[in-house]
């Protein structure tokens, strides 16, 4: 697989930021989301680290799921990335 483009990296960013707010409004630390999520906590660390991150859609959508939002995908009117936040609150 090659490398991301700067504009997926940045998406990726975006979204990983997303989740960290996420977490930290719940007032969980990377452990607790990581056995929450049912995930290894250095792997946890590391992809909130934003340390060369480059997490499944499964380890994403897991981590998502135990914070009470919903990954999401939206095709742009313009077929470019959409600058719309890629999660929702389930609530």
């Amino acid at each position: 697989m090659s490398r991301p483009t700067s504009a997926s990296h940045d998406v990726l960013i975006r979204l990983l930021s997303q989740l960290d707010d996420a977490r930290r409004a719940r007032g969980e630390s990377k452990a607790e989301v990581a056995r929450g999520a049912g995930l290894s906590e250095p792997a946890v660390r590391r992809l909130f680290s934003g340390a060369n991150p480059n997490p499944t859609v499964k380890t994403l959508d897991a981590i998502a799921e135990h914070l009470g939002l919903a990954l999401t995908f939206e095709r742009s009117e313009t077929g470019e990335a959409s600058k719309a936040p890629t999660l929702e609150a389930l609530r």
